[in-house]
């Protein structure tokens, strides 16, 4: 009889404890992590953006959530800095907040943030403002620091950002019509028209020596070799031109450099005729 009252005065105790216990167990369990984006080119957009033509570029960036469905952001806003700048963060598309999502950029669009032409070598790197479910923030460009505090080693297969840069690929073809030349010569004054084409292998052909009012010469295109990974040129020792039937030759060597874009050829070059006559610089430029 005692322990039936014992057991009678401790039930709605243990009552209580057991509904305590599966309120408990059915609340659901907060996520500490923070919803890092995942970052990625979509491969069947530009790699890169043409030295060339810059206002052609069309790029693609996938962006989606590195934890999946289990941890979104409330949105993200995708941003852009130029070779490097923090402090001059330019905002591509603001308020995503489906994923994944594929958002573009194009050569125009970069021109026009960033008020200022697209120059060969330029670093466009693209990453992205997170706001989570609670309302933090965290910047995709932070002035020090890693951004959203996150590790990039420790997580497998992250990616926070994608890169495009300004870039020329030589190609002798397009050396092809003719160059303004940017230095006066002996022979030429500045904006001068001098004609060039591309050769065999890995040369340029230049008809410059000398200039065609001059008469009674036979003008031969001078050879350009053209080294397409350094873009250092080589001029070997050639007959440029003859004078008088061939009974006078003029003769140059020398050295240089192309642009990988096809604007721009600039030679250092030695001139004979006979004997030594003298060096000068050719410069030309689209």
């Amino acid at each position: 009889m005692k322990k039936s009252f014992i057991y009678f005065l401790l039930l709605p105790i243990i009552t209580t404890i057991y509904i305590a216990c599966s309120k408990n167990n059915d609340a659901p369990i907060t996520d500490p992590r923070f919803p890092l984006p995942s970052i990625i080119k979509d491969s069947t957009s530009d790699e890169f953006i043409s030295g060339k033509n810059p206002e052609d570029f069309l790029g693609k960036v996938v962006v989606s959530m590195y934890y999946g469905t289990e941890v979104v952001a409330q949105r993200v806003d995708v941003v852009v800095v130029r070779n490097g700048n923090k402090s001059n963060v330019k905002t591509l598309k603001a308020g995503v907040t489906s994923f994944p999502t594929t958002v573009e950029v194009t050569g125009t669009q970069l021109t026009a943030l960033f008020d200022s032409t697209i120059g060969l070598g330029d670093v466009f790197e693209i990453a992205a403002d997170v706001t989570a479910q609670d309302g933090r923030v965290y910047t995709g460009f932070p002035l020090t620091g890693n951004p959203y505090d996150a590790d990039p080693a420790t997580l497998p297969n992250s990616s926070f950002s994608v890169t495009y840069v300004a870039n020329c690929f030589y190609d002798k073809n397009d050396y092809d019509g003719f160059y303004k030349v940017l230095t006066k010569t002996w022979d030429y004054e500045v904006g001068d028209l001098v004609e060039v084409r591309p050769g065999p292998d890995n040369t340029l052909l230049i008809t410059a020596w000398p200039n065609p009012d001059v008469g009674n010469f036979t003008r031969i295109p001078m050879r350009v070799e053209v080294d397409p990974v350094t873009l250092v040129a080589t001029v070997p020792m050639q007959v440029v031109g003859e004078f008088g039937g061939g009974q006078t030759h003029m003769i140059d060597e020398g050295t240089g450099t192309v642009s990988p874009c096809g604007d721009k050829i600039s030679l250092s070059l030695v001139f004979m005729m006979d004997s030594y006559y003298g060096e000068q610089s050719l410069i030309l430029g689209k």
